[in-house]
């Protein structure tokens, strides 16, 4: 019997690879209390969406070298972050610069955020010779646009008095001009994502993900002008037209800002990490797999790893897969899960969730192992 331990982060708890291995620890201490450990194979498989918690996923998956560099952070601040270098390509998650999980909960001011820190990052990476850059966008403190990144790369922003203007998500309506004024190597960027959104509007990204950034209702409506400017500003200095473009609202309009300015691509994250880390054919191989996230709902299964994951064992025509989260909004027969195992079922609170989510997952994973394994095998 092959089983395939493939999960997301739980945001805010555990890693990918926190996860797999509490699963996986739980899973054969229930195999051994029945006795049915046998020939079982256990493979784990920590996989990502294009989000935070990317890096891990992919230096797991490619090995590489985790580069240490001085950079900002979402408000200006000094600090070291981290991105990988394999074979001349880097890759670089915005969150380690630019995330939201880098600030204080006071300190969540969107309205004055920027993604310079990101920038920085991948200037390194140049200086270093990549020439291929993948950007994982998410988990960031920004709605900026993306402006912060191109400031780093030599870019400059000008308000109508000719005043130079740092691009902060509370300042884009005030640029009227954009100038390249530092020269750097040619590069393609590849900005991976597990969001839709576009630009701006209802369903963009101020006003769909500013909130949990720290921005209030009057703040909300500022970014996304301010975003609808950027987008007019592009269209007539760089000739294209991203206010419809799917993806462009990621991480604060950086994905849109970026496709305008610098020709940037926008990719699914997950189909990205997927054929990068092998997924399809490791599910292939598998005849059960479990999956996992922080949190199971109608989101996971547009474009996310467990929605991912699922569409792929239904191609196959295997079994539908395990998946353990912290928490569920849907149910499990009215989807193609197979079971739920869930956190919350357990937990006393949210909190104590959080706190003891690796006791709680290989709890979850002993009771499959112990009373529910035998059924496919």
């Amino acid at each position: 019997m092959s089983i395939l331990i493939a999960c997301d982060k739980f945001k805010g708890s555990l890693t990918a690879t926190e996860v797999c291995q509490a699963i996986k620890e739980g899973l054969l201490a229930g195999l051994e209390k029945q006795g049915s450990r046998g020939s079982l194979g256990i493979n784990m498989l920590p996989i990502a969406d294009g989000g935070d918690g990317s890096l891990e996923v992919m230096q797991t998956a490619i090995g590489g070298k985790l580069i240490e560099a001085n950079t900002i952070d979402p408000l200006g601040r000094p600090i070291q972050a981290s991105y990988l270098l394999q074979d001349g390509k880097a890759y670089v998650e915005m969150a380690k610069a630019s995330g939201i999980a880098l600030l204080e909960e006071g300190e969540k001011r969107v309205i004055q955020t920027h993604t310079e820190g990101t920038g920085r990052l991948i200037v390194d990476a140049l200086n270093r010779g990549s020439r291929d850059i993948t950007l994982f966008a998410g988990g960031s403190a920004t709605n900026d646009a993306g402006l912060g990144i191109a400031r780093a790369l030599g870019y400059r922003f000008y308000g109508e008095n000719g005043e130079e203007i740092m691009p902060v998500g509370g300042n884009l309506s005030n640029i009227i001009k954009i100038e390249k004024e530092i020269d750097l190597p040619e590069f393609s960027l590849t900005i991976l994502t597990d969001v839709t959104n576009p630009f701006y509007g209802k369903k963009g990204a101020a006003f769909v993900y500013a909130p949990q950034k720290g921005a209030d209702e009057h703040e909300v409506y500022i970014l996304d002008k301010g975003l609808r400017h950027v987008a007019n500003l592009i269209r007539w200095q760089f000739g294209r037209d991203i206010d419809h473009l799917e993806g462009a609202g990621a991480a604060g309009g950086l994905a849109g800002g970026l496709v305008g300015i610098l020709g940037a691509k926008i990719r699914n994250g997950f189909e990205a990490i997927k054929e990068i880390t092998g997924l399809q054919e490791k599910i292939m191989e598998a005849q059960l797999v479990i999956t996992g996230e922080g949190k199971l709902d109608h989101q996971s299964l547009d474009g996310k790893v467990v929605g991912g994951i699922m569409q792929i064992c239904r191609s196959m025509n295997k079994y539908a897969p395990i998946v353990f989260t912290g928490k569920s909004e849907l149910q499990a027969q009215d989807y193609f899960i197979n079971q739920v195992y869930e956190i919350m079922s357990l937990a006393s609170s949210t909190e104590d969730a959080i706190q003891h989510a690796a006791s709680y997952l290989h709890e979850l994973a002993f009771l499959f192992g112990k009373s529910h394994y035998s059924k496919y095998v």
